[in-house]
């Protein structure tokens, strides 16, 4: 079975749920040469089944002489704690623990089983709720450090690839759940009228990724005209304190490619980067939204702030770890550059982050009697000096 992987000589960290997508991936990245970690999450869903998907992974990856990762989540007090669905509480879990676990594993990319058949299936679920071009679109084969070798390969192939000598979820036939009624109900139905209705679907999906890119080249993300930008802009910004004459100024700006200007009302901050207007609420500017949270695990300390996680080597750290603002000024050294320092300013520049994005930047500082050090430019890079 031919799949898709940006470099065969990578370590990557399959995610293995014991179903035939998932046994099929596996076994696939196997035969190619690749190194592979196994990571396996229990949502604790489906009782005697779900420890039953854990036992089968790990004599699986005992076989095949692959470590194994295990954790057992309580999925469905998280969804309550954050009001979501149990889907969703799902899909958080388990990509914050893999992308924990491939940072602690060496790992260069996360692979996951999506296929085909779960592309069309994405399709409909937007198409249903009201969506964009976007939307259409579908899954990408390569997001961030996320891949999915089997995006273009049927379920079909997959059976027929890998036979027997897997799990399955009966759950996946439970049409009370909106994604089944379409994998059981819609997709039949078109593949009755056209056979090669999957394939179909994904030409199609290749068509509205290359209209997106070419809209997002001429015009923008919605490819508009100048006077519907303008409109535009007054309907975004009306209710947000800008009268007609600064709303214009804003439109002008834009259209003039400035970078750097910045508009405000009450209610809001407008800022101009490269052309191109961005929203920022004013409440919020003067509040420092993140806390730092420190957990350490052997020598390795995992730094946590608001979303975004990086490990430090904890030996390294001499003193008390802070989160604050960068200022002006400031200089670490970038992982990746050799020891080399830079300036943060300069380092936020090339990121080309605009004015208010740099100001809201966080860093973690190493406190200490003798003056701050910087640890971490929080969500970009941890400084050379810190690494594991």
């Amino acid at each position: 079975m031919k799949i898709n992987l940006p470099d065969n000589s990578a370590t990557y960290l399959v995610g293995v749920s014991g179903g035939p997508d998932s046994v099929a991936l596996l076994k696939a990245m196997t035969e190619a040469g690749c190194r592979c970690v196994v990571g396996h999450c229990n949502f604790s869903l489906r009782g005697e089944d779900s420890d039953g998907d854990e036992a089968f992974v790990k004599e699986l990856c005992e076989q095949l002489g692959i470590e194994c990762l295990t954790v057992k989540f309580n999925t469905t007090s998280y969804a309550h704690k954050k009001c979501i669905s149990i889907e969703m509480a799902a899909r958080e879990l388990r990509y914050d623990w893999f992308e924990r676990m491939r940072i602690e594993r060496g790992c260069d990319y996360i692979a996951v089983a999506h296929n085909l058949n779960d592309q069309v299936e994405t399709f409909f679920l937007n198409l249903s709720r009201g969506t964009g071009l976007k939307g259409l679109c579908g899954m990408e084969w390569m997001n961030g450090k996320i891949v999915r070798p089997l995006i273009g390969v049927t379920r079909e192939e997959i059976m027929e690839y890998v036979g027997g000598g897997c799990r399955f979820d009966k759950s996946n036939d439970d049409v009370r759940y909106k994604r089944n009624r379409i994998r059981h109900r819609v997709v039949p139905e078109m593949v009755e009228m056209n056979p090669s209705f999957l394939r179909s679907m994904e030409k199609t999906m290749k068509n509205l990724r290359a209209a997106e890119a070419l809209l997002e080249e001429i015009g923008g993300a919605t490819g508009k005209s100048k006077e519907s930008r303008l409109e535009e802009l007054y309907l975004a910004l009306q209710g947000l304190g800008f009268g007609r004459e600064r709303i214009y100024q804003i439109w002008q700006a834009e259209q003039n490619g400035e970078s750097g200007q910045r508009f405000v009302s009450d209610k809001a901050i407008v800022v101009i980067n490269r052309g191109k207007a961005r929203i920022y609420d004013n409440l919020k500017v003067n509040d420092n939204l993140n806390s730092l949270r420190a957990e350490k695990v052997d020598d390795v300390l995992w730094l946590t702030v608001g979303d975004e996680k990086a490990r430090v080597a904890a030996g390294k750290v001499r003193g008390e770890l802070v989160v604050r603002r960068w200022r002006n000024g400031e200089r670490f050294q970038p992982s990746g550059m050799g020891g080399k320092s830079k300036k943060i300013s300069d380092f936020l520049t090339a990121l080309k982050m605009d004015i208010m994005e740099k100001e809201r930047q966080m860093v973690v500082v190493d406190k200490t009697e003798n003056g701050e050090r910087i640890v971490w430019v929080v969500g970009k890079r941890v400084d050379e000096r810190y690494l594991v």
